[in-house]
């Protein structure tokens, strides 16, 4: 199992299968999220998408992000850490903290 940053949880759950491979577990009390991060060349330099998904796998929100003036290394590891939810995810790269903030959620 993954290592998992957490409040109360020191492993990662079994990955839900309807979450993305690349989805990284952010536990709290009870069960935490899911949440992965998206960047391709069709986005912004400073775009990314990101996808929050509950324990149990259902997506809880997917949407547009935007980090002011700063780039996530997507080729490198990090990790979802507090404070994280539909309106802002917070990642740590490197000893780095990148604050991301939401842009807009896509219609579905």
């Amino acid at each position: 199992m993954d290592h998992v940053e957490a409040r109360g949880l020191l492993e990662a759950p079994q990955r839900p299968v309807n979450t993305p491979d690349n989805a990284l577990c952010l536990g709290g009390v009870g069960a935490g999220s899911w949440f992965a991060l998206f960047h391709d060349e069709s986005m912004g330099k400073f775009q990314y998408r990101i996808q929050r998904f509950g324990p149990g796998g259902d997506k809880e929100c997917d949407g547009f992000f935007y980090l002011d003036n700063e780039i996530i290394d997507m080729n490198k590891p990090y990790q979802f850490t507090y404070l994280s939810h539909c309106a802002m995810c917070t990642i740590m790269q490197t000893g780095k903290k990148f604050v991301l903030e939401a842009i807009y959620y896509p219609a579905e």
